[in-house]
């Protein structure tokens, strides 16, 4: 479990469970309407890999945890080499990965694809986006350095510019819906500011 204080808020974040996914996908959905795969295709990606999801809650710093509340979530999801290729061809998308594309756990991913990320206010998005990055640098330090994703909004085309990620096609450089990637060399970019 990772855990942030913010303003005199406890956050913490950990991989959803599979009975989590349907509140958290309804969460994530609200906030962020389209874009994301269905309810089944995200049990069907849980039952292969449970560390895909992870659901963000919080509450005030005195209360116990049962008074935690979604506040937001994301998806780092382990890949394979054929998603991994048809990725760098910009012919898949994160809603179109297919239960085959997922590595399951014990298996090292070829890359990891970003994906979901929503969050209900300026404390939640910041401390849903150090989570993500705790995430990240967790895979990077496995040996998984490589990173797509697809950016829906403006606050996605942040993202991928602040950590330098470039469209697979260069024709599409600050386009919406078009698949980006990332080699990192180290956890160095993904230091928090």
């Amino acid at each position: 479990m990772m855990e942030r204080y913010v303003k005199g808020r406890r956050y913490v974040a950990d991989a959803a469970g599979r009975a989590e996914l349907p509140a958290l996908h309804a969460f994530c959905t609200r906030v962020v309407p389209g874009g994301f795969a269905g309810l089944d295709k995200w049990l069907e990606r849980h039952d292969r890999n449970p560390g895909i999801f992870f659901a963000v809650k919080s509450w005030d710093e005195g209360a116990p945890p049962p008074a935690a509340r979604l506040v937001g979530g994301f998806a780092v999801t382990p890949l394979g080499g054929e998603a991994r290729g048809l990725l760098d061809q910009a012919r898949l998308k994160g809603v179109d990965l297919k239960v085959e594309h997922i590595t399951p756990p014990g298996e090292t991913p070829a890359a990891m694809y970003i994906s979901g990320i929503a969050a209900e206010g300026l404390p939640a998005r910041a401390a849903t986006l150090e989570f993500l990055r705790e995430v990240m640098r967790g895979a990077i330090a496995r040996g998984t350095r490589l990173f797509y994703t697809r950016p829906m909004r403006g606050d996605g085309l942040r993202l991928v510019r602040a950590y330098g990620f470039e469209p697979v096609d260069p024709s599409a450089t600050g386009q919406f819906d078009r698949v980006y990637r990332k080699e990192f060399d180290d956890d160095a970019a993904l230091k928090s500011s």
